[in-house]
């Protein structure tokens, strides 16, 4: 059997295949039928793996993965970069800002590597208490996705802004409906800046998005729903599992980090371990902040373990055989030293015998002492 592993995008990571790993991609690796081996993904700096893609198996997010082989296989390792992104339209009106540790995938489960920012010329309509400000957008590739939002920053032009629209309500919409040729616009979450002209949305996907603006009688309606201040919602990434790899009884560290809205909140965290819950724990969090969750475990018995923290999901090993030299290790009563027993036993009696000796030699020393005549007196 036949194993071909890539690495997306070129140089972001390798993939060791039974430990070893390869120096160009992709890697065809011959192993037996029936063999269960071991493929495990490594990124390198700037990067995190964010999973396998396989034609028939889709995405597979486990790593190290296990594979029984038992047909020819072809993965594909896909990682993203850790830094924030910025993609810019031509014209300099849109920009796409990816934060850090954001994963972005394109239609096709693959890394996102750009953008396409299409203007749309063909008139649209809005709605009778809204009007288009300037010139829609497609944004592509379509079915892109992100496992917390992303930024889009808007620059309008403030002389496309019909009379009668009143400026502090502009926000960003989205038509999802548009390329089946039904207009329907729904409200994005959004910032205006009036002295910069630029006008904030946060999206979760792409599609087509356009500038709205309401006529002044909703300005009443519209300025809440877009100043209003976001609710507390979690965002969990960067689930970090360190080390991959243990002896039983090892401590594995499992971390991960949580980020809220505008608003004071709490959320339960649960880690799961193998489908079960192993600990659940609530946090609380202040408005706009960030937290590092560490959890740790330590397993008895060898095997694969899955790691599921609401979502985020991940795997260690734990080896057969005793911990390794450094690891600590929880002795019992049972366990404790013989000889240190003996010591103390040689130590405590030392303390007494000695005392006990001297006052013998003593009153000896006194006796002969008393009983001594002097020749002189024979």
């Amino acid at each position: 059997m036949a194993i071909t592993v890539s690495v997306s995008p070129e140089g972001a990571g390798v993939v060791e295949i039974d430990g070893d790993a390869e120096a160009e991609y992709p890697a065809k690796v011959l192993v037996r039928s029936g063999d269960t081996v071991k493929i495990e993904a490594f990124a390198k700096e700037g990067y995190h793996f964010v999973d396998w893609s396989e034609a028939n198996y889709g995405y597979i997010h486990a790593n190290p993965h296990l594979e029984s082989a038992c047909r020819d296989l072809n993965l594909t390792a896909n990682f993203a970069p850790n830094e924030c992104r910025e993609f810019v339209s031509e014209d300099g009106t849109l920009i796409i800002s990816i934060p850090e540790g954001t994963t972005a995938l394109d239609g096709n489960g693959n890394p996102l590597t750009e953008v396409k920012f299409i203007p749309i010329e063909e008139e649209l309509e809005a709605t009778e208490e809204t009007s288009i400000i300037g010139m829609p957008y497609q944004l592509l590739p379509e079915g892109a996705t992100f496992d917390q939002p992303v930024t889009l920053t808007w620059k309008y032009d403030s002389d496309d802004i019909p009379e009668g629209i009143h400026k502090e309500g502009l926000m960003v919409a989205r038509c999802d409906t548009c390329d089946n040729g039904e207009v329907k616009w729904e409200e994005v979450e959004s910032e205006i800046n009036t002295e910069e002209d630029i006008v904030i949305a946060y999206i979760e996907h792409f599609s087509t998005f356009a500038v709205i603006g309401p006529t002044e009688s909703q300005v009443s309606e519209s300025i809440p729903s877009v100043t209003s201040i976001l609710p507390a919602s979690f965002t969990l990434s960067n689930l970090l599992i360190s080390p991959n790899e243990v002896s039983a009884g090892e401590t594995v560290s499992i971390s991960l980090l949580a980020n809220t809205g505008e608003e004071d909140g709490t959320c339960t965290i649960n880690l799961r371990i193998n489908g079960e819950i192993e600990e659940a724990r609530e946090i609380s969090l202040p408005y706009n902040s960030k937290e590092t969750i560490t959890f740790t475990t330590s397993q008895s018995k060898a095997g694969d373990y899955s790691i599921d923290v609401n979502g985020l999901v991940g795997s260690f090993t734990v080896k057969e055989g005793e911990p390794t030299p450094g690891a600590p290790v929880t002795r019992t009563h049972d366990e404790t030293n013989p000889w240190f027993i003996r010591i103390v036993i040689i130590v405590i009696s030392a303390a007494i015998a000695v005392p006990l000796i001297a006052r013998w030699r003593r009153r000896r020393t006194d006796y002969g002492t008393l009983n001594y005549i002097s020749p002189r007196f024979r």
